[in-house]
């Protein structure tokens, strides 16, 4: 296999998997559901900030009841990412594999380029970042290849959902703003 198929052909196969991710976590992680847990907790810290400043005691009492609805928002939002790494963590060592805790796997990836290496004009190996070293020439096996890509594929298809997200939600509203009655004006 030639240097650009395999290049291409790690490439195609993070994305794959980042965009499988991406689905996945959409629908079992609930990011409608973490949004919304977002701004119930926003609202009230702000309904307590409020209360504080009006120095209002039946509000804060109401709020001591809000407080624990806000704790149980709270563990929710931190357990829903989890629900879906329960299927994205596994694929992910499918294909890099997995050589600690007694297991030996080398994954998808490094057995079907078992030769692969590429040189890139930057290091983003852990030792390179931690010692800020990341501007000099970075050689990556298939696995560091897949990775590198993967966060490249992660930040592309999260700006194209962002977006795609927005784009909706001002469809909806313009809609909502179409089906209201003109005000009359005299």
């Amino acid at each position: 296999m030639t240097d650009t198929t395999a290049i291409v052909t790690i490439a195609a196969l993070s994305f794959l998997y980042v965009g499988s991710s991406l689905a996945i976590n959409a629908k079992i992680g609930s990011r409608a559901r973490l949004k919304y847990l977002q701004a119930q907790i926003a609202e009230i810290n702000k309904d307590y900030s409020a209360a504080l400043k009006e120095k209002d005691q039946a509000k804060l009492a109401k709020m001591a009841v809000r407080e624990k609805e806000m704790a149980g928002y709270m563990t929710e939002m931190m357990i829903l990412p989890f629900k879906s790494l329960i299927f994205i963590l596994p694929v992910f060592f499918i294909f890099i594999g997995i050589n600690t805790f007694g297991i030996q796997y080398n994954g998808l990836i490094q057995r079907l380029f078992p030769t692969f290496l590429i040189s890139l004009p930057f290091d983003l190996h852990p030792v390179s970042v931690f010692a800020l070293k990341i501007f000099q020439t970075g050689v990556y096996g298939s696995r560091g290849f897949f990775i590198l890509c993967g966060i490249v594929a992660g930040i592309i298809l999260e700006m194209v959902y962002s977006t795609y997200e927005n784009h909706l939600k001002q469809q909806s509203l313009k809609v909502k703003n179409e089906e209201k009655p003109p005000v009359p004006t005299t």
